[in-house]
C-alpha cells in the first residue's frame, strides 16, 4: 500500500510539473505573439526593403528570446 501512495504522489507531483510548463509555455507563446502584432503595427517602415543587417538584428533578437525564455525554464523548474 504505501508504495502504490508513493508512486501516486511522484505522478501527481510529476503531472504538476508538466502542467505549470505547459502553462508557463502559452502564456509565453501568447506575451510574444501579441507583442509581435502590437510593436509590427506601431512600427514606422522607412524603407520598403530590408537590409542585410535588419535580417540579422531579426534573427538575434529571436535567438535571444528563444535562449532566454529556455534559460529561465531551466531556473525555474530547478527552484522547484
Amino acid at each position: 500500500m504505501e508504495g502504490q501512495d508513493e508512486v501516486s504522489a511522484r505522478e501527481q507531483h510529476f503531472h504538476s510539473q508538466v502542467r505549470e510548463s505547459t502553462i508557463c509555455f502559452l502564456l509565453f507563446a501568447v506575451l510574444y505573439v501579441v507583442s509581435y502584432f502590437i510593436i509590427t503595427r506601431y512600427k514606422r517602415k522607412s524603407d520598403e526593403q530590408e537590409d542585410e543587417d535588419a535580417i540579422v538584428n531579426r534573427i538575434s533578437a529571436c535567438s535571444f528570446k528563444f535562449t532566454g525564455f529556455s534559460r529561465g525554464e531551466a531556473l525555474w523548474s530547478v527552484s522547484n
